[in-house]
């Protein structure tokens, strides 16, 4: 298969596997900025393109975060290393979710979340940075939550 072949089968692989998750328009556009630092796949090399749906893949395949050989979130190929987010992060961020009454890291209510404090959609592409964000606003919201539960007398039996 040539060259050009090839990537227009990457681009069309890419495009499909953003539909079957559900991205389009600016959700697909802010996915992959976070995946690649563009918001157009046309301006990839073949490269990041290959790394972009193989990540997309991984994220349609839905692993289990409760697989023990793989961290909870697997973080995306198209991060570097030193700016993926560590494995204390990810059972911090998934310990909190729980606090939440969510059901982990997988959960739609902690992606919601995600995007709003990050305008990353999808939580397997956060950086480092980005899950400290998280983190730290899901930390303060448990603690209004708390305070909350604390000042109301009804539920407190009074």
């Amino acid at each position: 298969m040539t060259t050009s072949r090839y990537r227009c089968a990457l681009l069309g692989r890419a495009h499909q596997l953003a539909k079957s998750l559900h991205l389009e328009g600016d959700a697909w556009r802010t996915m992959l900025m976070c995946l690649s630092g563009k918001r157009s796949c046309k301006n990839l090399d073949t490269d990041a393109l290959q790394r972009v749906v193989r990540t997309l893949e991984q994220m349609a395949a839905g692993l289990d975060p409760d697989e023990p050989e793989t961290p909870l979130m697997a973080s995306c190929d198209a991060i570097p290393p030193i700016l993926r987010p560590t494995q204390r992060q990810w059972v911090m961020l998934d310990e909190l979710a729980r606090r939440m009454g969510w059901e982990g890291v997988r959960d739609e209510r902690l992606r919601g979340f995600v995007a709003r404090t990050t305008s990353c959609h999808a939580p397997e592409a956060l950086t480092r940075r980005q899950v400290s964000a998280c983190i730290t606003g899901l930390m303060r919201w448990c603690e209004q939550v708390r305070g909350r539960r604390n000042a109301d007398p009804q539920r407190n039996g009074g």
